[in-house]
């Protein structure tokens, strides 16, 4: 909080659907606090069933803190168990965002 303190809040629900493995922040022109997310995980027993519902999520943070989620329907699309994001700089495209997943292959992402 800035006074030597820590402030509780609640992540919002949308973070809540999966396990969480990896996150990166993700600059944005206006200097907003904008992160990706990456996580699921599918070896559980069968009693557990799979954690499946947030591969890669796009969310946002505020002055205040409170976090949100900014829909992205192309990364809604991604299915896997995401283990690490990671930033690569290339010469034709810019930085981009590497998605391992387990056991999958890597996917590229342009912010």
């Amino acid at each position: 909080n800035g006074k030597g303190g820590f402030t509780i809040k609640d992540l919002p629900a949308e973070l809540q659907l999966a396990p969480v493995f990896a996150f990166q922040k993700v600059p944005g022109p206006s200097g907003d606090k904008k992160y990706l997310f990456a996580g699921n995980f599918f070896d559980v027993t069968p009693y557990e069933g799979r954690y499946d519902a947030q591969p890669v999520a796009f969310f946002g943070s505020r002055k205040d803190n409170v976090v949100k989620p900014i829909p992205q329907s192309n990364l809604s699309a991604l299915k896997g168990q995401f283990r690490d994001l990671k930033w690569l700089n290339t010469l034709r495209h810019g930085r981009i965002v590497v998605a391992a997943s387990n056991n999958g292959k890597l996917v590229f992402l342009k912010p």
